[in-house]
């Protein structure tokens, strides 16, 4: 299994690099609109100057380069035989890190694209270390652990908290698990940065859960509630992760709109799993979570490409969208989106970023196929995709039923 995956890969990494300055004007036209941000750690969104564009063609040469520019927008005219694009750009991490980020689409059918990256280089929040006095709290509920966010927090322990995008602050959430497998607890509370050094959790604020029922068409390995955490830029977080989903909660009066996802998990060897997952709202108290993933018929097709670049993925499970060809290192992510049939070109990259990527065998590589609920267009589901990386949406329900499955590869 481990062979064929990498020779899928092997098809997207084998170009030799090289481009050409311009495209044949002869060739017909459309507008093509492409813009790159940048986020930092404290959520505020910025243009991206650094990104490149490559336009590929049909079988994945560089028909052109292109700079963003300053604005982290351009504006191209895109010759009809440009099948496919790539964007190139950094992501710069807190410790002073940072890796080249690729992200290609075959066959893209939309006429403007959005790519993210991560940009923590200049990033003054003007956060706050709050300490957590929750003597009181834990005692009161003495089988209880504590958790702010979505991590595990002790009494005195001090967490970080940012200012909003208007400088005001905001909620902070905390939940109370039970070691014995009891109800649990929630609060939500406000502070002022500003002036305010430590939080006190009052026991008598704490709402108690109520209980989810869960039904499943399959036994997954782990299941966890998902909520939008926080006002002070649109995070959405697993709020808690359990293994038996009789131990979820929800919590109705603090948050509007709770999620619940299931996943499976199988080795298929030493260096090969299978990961599959879906997401679906809570309604009346109750959740079902379908099973819409292709499972072994996946993995067989997965190891079927090797036969050929052809593919076709559009009967495996249901409500699919998207084909992901993921490889990733230390230094390095190339992830390239697709329909869920075609053919897999030798995509070129520039000869500089070609080096980066090194021996294929340093690189995990994961296959997968994704959807929003329903079976969308490949269009329908990159614009979905596209909007939802940046807004992070979680009242629009188009976001909230989300399934994948994968194999992932490791060196």
């Amino acid at each position: 299994m481990k062979k064929t995956v990498l020779a899928l890969a092997v098809l997207s990494l084998a170009g030799c690099g090289g481009s050409s300055d311009e495209s044949d004007s002869s060739v017909a036209t459309t507008s093509l609109s492409i813009k790159a941000i940048s986020f930092d750690q404290c959520g505020q969104a910025s243009a991206y100057p650094e990104a490149s564009v490559l336009l590929h063609d049909s079988n994945g040469a560089i028909l052109s380069r292109h700079s963003v520019g300053h604005s982290g927008t351009i504006e191209l005219d895109r010759p009809s035989d440009a099948a496919h694009i790539t964007v190139i750009g950094r992501n710069y991490f807190a410790e002073d890190g940072s890796n080249t980020d690729v992200e290609s689409y075959l066959d893209y059918p939309l006429s403007t694209l959005t790519a993210k990256f991560e940009d923590n280089r200049n990033s003054a929040c003007g956060c706050q270390m709050i300490t957590v006095n929750a003597t009181d709290l834990l005692a009161t509920f003495s089988s209880h652990s504590l958790r702010y966010q979505t991590r595990p927090v002790n009494d005195g322990e001090q967490v970080k908290v940012c200012p909003t995008a208007d400088g005001g602050w905001p909620t902070m959430d905390f939940l109370l698990t039970d070691n014995l497998a009891g109800p649990s607890y929630a609060v939500r509370q406000t502070i002022n940065g500003n002036i305010d050094t430590a939080i006190y959790l009052d026991p008598d604020e704490f709402v108690a859960g109520s209980a989810i029922t869960v039904n499943s068409e399959v036994d997954f390995d782990w299941y966890n509630s998902r909520v939008r955490l926080g006002d002070y830029w649109p995070q959405v977080a697993n709020y808690l992760s359990v293994d038996d989903p009789s131990e979820l909660w929800y919590f109705p009066e603090l948050h509007q709109d709770t999620l619940i996802s299931g996943y499976r998990l199988e080795r298929l060897d030493s260096q090969v799993e299978y990961v599959s997952g879906i997401r679906q709202p809570i309604e009346d108290g109750a959740v079902t979570l379908p099973d819409w993933h292709g499972g072994s018929a996946f993995q067989l097709r997965v190891a079927s490409v090797l036969e050929s670049s052809a593919y076709d993925f559009r009967d495996v499970g249901l409500n699919k969208s998207m084909l992901s060809i993921d490889s990733y290192g230390n230094d390095v992510s190339w992830s390239i989106n697709a329909p869920l049939n075609g053919s897999i070109p030798d995509l070129d990259l520039p000869a500089d970023i070609q080096a980066e990527f090194g021996s294929l065998d340093d690189l995990t590589v994961t296959i997968g196929l994704w959807g929003y609920g329903s079976r969308n267009s490949y269009g329908d589901f990159l614009q979905l995709l596209q909007q939802g990386q940046i807004d992070n949406r979680h009242d629009d329900p188009r976001y909230q039923q989300y399934h994948y499955e994968q194999l992932t590869i490791t060196p």
